[in-house]
Parts: C-alpha cells; sequence; structure tokens
C-alpha cells in the first residue's frame, strides 16, 4: 500500500495544502530515531546531552504537493529537494506543514 492510498496518512495528506504564494509544500515529521542529540563546546566539553525528540527538530516527512509549474524549472540530473526547492526557498515560495503522527511507508 502507498502513503496515498493509505487511510492512515489521510488526515496528514489533507494539511498539506497551498497559499497564494506558495509553488510547493512539504510535510515535516519528528525523527523517530532513538538516540541523543550531545552538544560539545570548543576543547570537547560536553555542554549537554539529550535524547532527539527533545529538541525542535524537523524533517521531510516524502510528501509533498507542487504545484504543475514547478515541473518546468527541474533539470536534467537535478534532484527535487537541492536545486528546484532551494530555488523556492530563496523566493520565500515553499510552505512546511509539522505534523505530530508522521508518515511511515507501507508495503
Amino acid at each position: 500500500m502507498s502513503i496515498l492510498s493509505d487511510p492512515q496518512h489521510a488526515s496528514c495528506a489533507a494539511s498539506v495544502t497551498f497559499r497564494q504564494s506558495s509553488a510547493a509544500s512539504l510535510l515535516l515529521v519528528q525523527p523517530t530515531a532513538s538516540f541523543d542529540v550531545v552538544n560539545a563546546g570548543p576543547g570537547g566539553t560536553v555542554r549537554d546531552i539529550g535524547p532527539l525528540r527533545r529538541d525542535d527538530i524537523w524533517v521531510n516527512g516524502g510528501f509533498f504537493v507542487m504545484r504543475r509549474e514547478l515541473f518546468r524549472h527541474i533539470q536534467p540530473g537535478e534532484e527535487l529537494v537541492r536545486e528546484p526547492l532551494q530555488q523556492l526557498i530563496q523566493k520565500q515560495a515553499l510552505l512546511a506543514f509539522k505534523s505530530a503522527k508522521g508518515i511511515s511507508a507501507g508495503v
């Protein structure tokens, strides 16, 4: 089953929408990894250590909504998240939506 056809993800997909000024939107999720983040200062002195979930870290959830025009700007060999989305960031035309539910790809 794909992410797009999985009813469990319907509410996540519905929350990713457009605004007038946006050319694309993407879903952000918090990482589910269970490792700790270490904050070390100069010389290696540890300042803090704690779970990754404690920080306000969000990653690309892999779900996008894009206007058709965006595909005209993707050149051969470019990765969507690199060049085209970076251009949208510079134009302030990329929106992100945070989802506490996250998305997991089914098989």
